[in-house]
């Protein structure tokens, strides 16, 4: 259920497992529920409400690491909202010529995210920067 809107029905397996796909608007928060009936008719009370938000609004960067900083420093960016690891890669660039400087996956050691509600990215790229050269990021 979706407040008191059936989203269908689906038989549990052998093991108790079950599965629905089911279209949710995006941008609003959803209240779904269960129920389970057995096979003598009897219908449980309705399970605890999991409020689920379909997101499709990416987030932007309010604040990131900008003008001269230290070259063994780690790159920061915060968001606009809470951010989690994926998959993927950020590829640190050179901005002169888009020479890459190094490419780290996502779910690695280097790349953290925490600060106020997960909103902060921190890169710590394994190597040192190089002094007087400008780089930028790709969050692939």
């Amino acid at each position: 259920f979706n407040g008191a809107t059936s989203l269908g029905t689906v038989t549990a397996d052998n093991s108790g497992n079950f599965s629905k796909d089911v279209d949710l608007s995006a941008n609003t928060t959803h209240n779904i529920t269960a129920k389970a009936t057995d096979t003598a008719g009897n219908t449980s009370d309705a399970s605890a409400v999991l409020a689920i938000t379909v997101d499709t609004v990416a987030p932007t960067m309010t604040t990131n690491t900008t003008g001269q900083i230290a070259s063994s420093s780690d790159l920061v960016a915060t968001f606009s909202e809470a951010i989690a690891k994926g998959t993927g890669d950020i590829v640190i660039k050179e901005s002169g010529d888009g020479t890459v400087f190094e490419t780290l996956s996502i779910l690695g050691n280097n790349v953290t995210i925490g600060g106020a509600d997960n909103r902060t990215l921190t890169i710590n790229p394994s190597a040192d920067l190089e002094s007087n050269k400008s780089y930028y990021i790709e969050i692939a």
